[in-house]
């Protein structure tokens, strides 16, 4: 995984993020424009026009949000990210329309059937913000977030109750829209961490076999010996078969690696490595693919052996049958890998002949 995917996909998320902000803060204000118990009602109408332009400023944001993770995650997210470019500002010139013309009243079905402007306006709004709920949906399923998931389908509905015009439909569209905002909000933060998290555990993992100096005793503490003439006895001088045997046993290594299907071969080394659907891109079938979170799994390998655990994928990683968790699980020769339940591994741990040299 390089180094300029990640940044731009915490980027990205940094601004999906802020967009959520927005998002928050736009629900809060169209709840208080419908409680005349906090807000007079001479002020009812600016602060429900606020809501708007927070909400509109929301998907702005989102927009470029989009720009940035489109370039990491695949070609769905800029389709999505060229609707909102075209859609956001056509809501942002309706709305201006509609408070041009003036708001007064109740805004529910029958005020939206009779000013054209907010009606299209509104259209745009619900259009834009089932999006937005689309586009998470598949970017919680993409990295394996249910807490956005859930973020997702709760504020799916908000945009429909909030334009009947009741009072209680606006409270529970608003109640709908700030709780949806928030989890949103909450999982992108801890997405963001999780991806910082990786970056810093891939710049401070060892590159090599980094063995610190052997302890060597002082030369006061070697064992003194007393000087004799060596009496002499014949050289035993080993067969050539058995500088043979010597050589090809330190010729030996183990070598790490990842047995998949379709000739897959992935060599482990020592530190940290993040795997996820870019990986099997070529190995496993299509519409496979997408049951693969773009960091599903990661492997550790230190001088103890080779650990494994999941990063909190949708769909999953199991090691001989079991599934893991984000806990490091130790890799033993021939265990079995089972990814999203699509891609089948093998971890082979075996030493590796590298040749007699000759003498």
């Amino acid at each position: 995984m390089g180094g300029t995917d990640m940044s731009e996909l915490t980027q990205g998320l940094r601004k999906l993020r802020l967009s959520m902000i927005s998002m928050l803060l736009s629900g809060i204000s169209l709840a208080l424009a419908q409680s005349p118990q906090v807000v007079p009602d001479e002020y009812s109408i600016p602060v429900l026009i606020a809501s708007a332009f927070l909400c509109i400023l929301s998907l702005a944001v989102f927009t470029i949000g989009l720009s940035s993770v489109c370039g990491s995650l695949g070609k769905i997210f800029c389709k999505l990210r060229r609707l909102f470019k075209y859609l956001t500002p056509a809501l942002a010139i309706f709305t201006s329309i509609s408070i041009f013309y003036g708001i007064e009243g109740p805004i529910g079905i029958e005020g939206l059937i009779s000013r054209p402007p907010l009606l299209i306006a509104a259209l745009f709004f619900i259009i834009l913000l089932l999006l937005m709920a689309y586009s998470f949906i598949k970017l919680s399923s993409l990295l394996g977030s249910r807490l956005m998931m859930l973020g997702s389908v709760t504020m799916m509905p908000s945009p429909f109750v909030a334009i009947t015009g009741y009072d209680a439909s606006f409270i529970i569209g608003s109640a709908l829209g700030i709780i949806g905002s928030l989890i949103l909000t909450l999982s992108l933060t801890r997405l963001i961490r999780a991806e910082i998290e990786v970056v810093e555990a891939e710049e401070e993992a060892p590159q090599g076999y980094e063995e610190g100096p052997e302890e060597v005793s002082r030369l006061e503490e070697i064992p003194r010996r007393s000087l004799r003439a060596p009496s002499r006895r014949p050289v035993e001088v080993p067969g050539r078969g058995e500088i043979y045997e010597r050589i090809h046993v330190r010729a030996e290594e183990k070598r790490a690696r990842l047995l998949g299907p379709n000739g897959l071969t992935i060599d482990l080394g020592l530190g940290v490595r993040t795997f996820g659907r870019r990986d099997f891109v070529g190995y496993v079938p299509e519409e496979d693919l997408d049951y693969i979170s773009r960091r599903h799994f990661e492997i550790k390998g230190t001088k103890e052996g080779y650990f494994i655990r999941d990063l909190g994928s949708l769909n999953g990683t199991w090691v001989n049958g079991n599934r893991i968790g984000r806990e490091f699980v130790k890799l033993f020769n021939g265990a079995v890998i089972d990814v999203a339940e699509v891609v089948r591994l093998r971890f082979s741990y075996e030493s590796e002949d590298l040749g007699v040299p000759e003498i």
